[in-house]
């Protein structure tokens, strides 16, 4: 018999934008490296370091994620992977960014 066990994935790392970043777009788009051992990502989004059970997103590669922003507001988000057979997930750091003030702003 034949037994075969899922490495457990790495931690997420190498965030765009980079944690405690400023000014950042309001259209900013998510991104991270590689991890090995991973297959799927899941992606948190909040205006707080604060996640719930839900998430933002989940995608099969350490692809771009499309975030939607207020002005002068800060953002935290985190990226965990997950291996193959979804039985190992590795949570991520929390990364944080502000973003830039609107048009007219002091």
């Amino acid at each position: 018999m034949w037994t075969f066990t899922a490495s457990l994935p790495d931690k997420t790392a190498n965030p765009y934008p980079t944690n405690g970043s400023i000014n950042v777009t309001n259209s900013v788009v998510l991104r991270w490296g590689l991890v090995t051992n991973a297959t799927s990502y899941w992606v948190y989004f909040n205006d707080s370091n604060v996640f719930q059970d839900d998430y933002h997103n989940r995608t099969p590669l350490p692809t771009t994620i499309p975030a939607h922003c207020c002005p002068a507001t800060i953002y935290s988000w985190r990226v965990d992977s997950s291996n193959s057979s979804m039985t190992g997930v590795t949570t991520g750091t929390v990364w944080s960014f502000t973003t830039a003030a609107g048009p007219g702003s002091p």
